[in-house]
């Protein structure tokens, strides 16, 4: 959301998440950045990300896996983040948005599950443990 304040100019509320179908605005953006690079890349660079960008068109599937990647790391930040603060993890993921540490849990992409281990702070993703 735009908006104009008479001191600061121009305002962007960053806080809130679209969702367009099964795919998050970070996947959107994350491709629109992939796109757009071939105008910033050296002649070798461009070549390598040619060759990825076909891949992630091929493959819904790899783009998937990006995100949850991403949205695993995000939720594994929050998660040491809780820790430094309160001096032990989280009961449930839950507490990370109670405590306004991110603003919700990100969705598995795959629609999975994650399974997380209060007393270890370990969390992996059902559709892909491995991540």
């Amino acid at each position: 959301m735009l908006s104009r304040s008479p001191r600061n100019g121009l305002n962007i509320n960053m806080n809130r998440t679209k969702t367009i179908g099964k795919y998050s605005l970070a996947c959107i953006l994350l491709s629109l950045v992939m796109f757009g690079a071939d105008f910033s890349c050296s002649k070798k660079d461009n070549e390598s990300m040619h060759k990825y960008k076909e891949a992630l068109v091929e493959s819904p599937e790899r783009a998937k896996e990006m995100v949850l990647a991403e949205n695993m790391r995000l939720l594994r930040n929050a998660i040491e983040i809780f820790m430094a603060q309160e001096g032990h993890y989280p009961i449930n993921l839950e507490e990370l948005t109670d405590k306004g540490i991110i603003d919700h849990i990100p969705d598995d992409p795959f629609d999975g599950d994650y399974n997380y281990n209060p007393q270890t702070g370990k969390i992996t993703a059902q559709s892909r443990p491995q991540l």
